[in-house]
C-alpha cells in the first residue's frame, strides 16, 4: 500500500469527511455548553478526551502526510485534496480551541502532557510512512495499517513513560 492509495482510501466517501469533521467541533460546543465549570469531573472529561484523541489522530495524520508530500512528492499546495489535507487540521485546531476554553486539555484522563501525546502521534506516523517507504512491511489493507499504528504507538507510548519516569 502506497500513501496514493492510502488517500484514495479516505476520499471515497468526501460527504462523511465532512461530517465527521464538523461533527466533533459542534459536539465540543455543545458539551462545553452543558458542562458549564464541570469540565473536569466525570462523565464529562472522558468524553473531552474521546473528542481530542479522536480528532487529533486524524490532524496529526494531515499534518504528517502533509509534511511527507512536500518534502518528498513535491506537490503544489494546490494540489492536494482539501478533505484529507486541510479540513483535519483546522477542525482539530477548532475543536481543541472550543476544548480549552472549558479545560486544560493536560489535566483530562489518559493524558500526561498534551505536546507529548502530538509528538507520539507524529513520530508513529512518520514511522509508518518510512515503512510504506522503504517497503520493509507489504501493507496491502487499511486493516494492517491501523493495525501497525496502534502496535507502534503503544511501544511508543510505554517507551516514552518509562523513560520519562527514568529520568525524573
Amino acid at each position: 500500500m502506497t500513501l496514493e492509495h492510502l488517500i484514495e482510501y479516505f476520499v471515497k466517501d468526501n460527504m462523511a469527511i465532512l461530517l465527521f469533521f464538523m461533527v466533533l467541533p459542534i459536539f465540543a460546543l455543545i458539551l462545553n455548553n452543558t458542562s458549564a465549570g464541570r469540565g473536569n469531573t466525570p462523565p464529562y472529561n472522558k468524553m473531552y478526551s474521546v473528542i481530542v484523541y479522536g480528532i487529533s489522530i486524524p490532524g496529526i495524520f494531515s499534518i504528517t502526510i502533509w509534511l511527507y508530500t512536500m518534502v518528498f512528492e513535491h506537490k503544489t499546495l494546490w494540489a492536494l485534496n482539501p478533505f484529507v489535507y486541510y479540513l483535519p487540521v483546522v477542525s482539530m485546531f477548532v475543536c481543541l480551541f472550543l476544548i480549552n476554553k472549558n479545560v486544560r486539555i493536560s489535566d483530562l484522563p489518559w493524558f500526561g502532557e498534551f505536546y507529548e501525546l502530538m509528538i507520539l502521534i507524529f513520530v508513529t506516523f512518520m514511522s509508518i510512512l518510512l515503512i510504506m517507504e522503504l517497503e520493509i512491511l507489504e501493507l496491502k489493507a487499511i486493516w494492517q495499517v491501523a493495525l501497525i499504528f496502534i502496535f507502534l504507538f503503544g511501544l511508543l507510548k510505554v517507551g516514552w513513560e518509562r523513560f520519562s519516569r527514568l529520568t525524573s
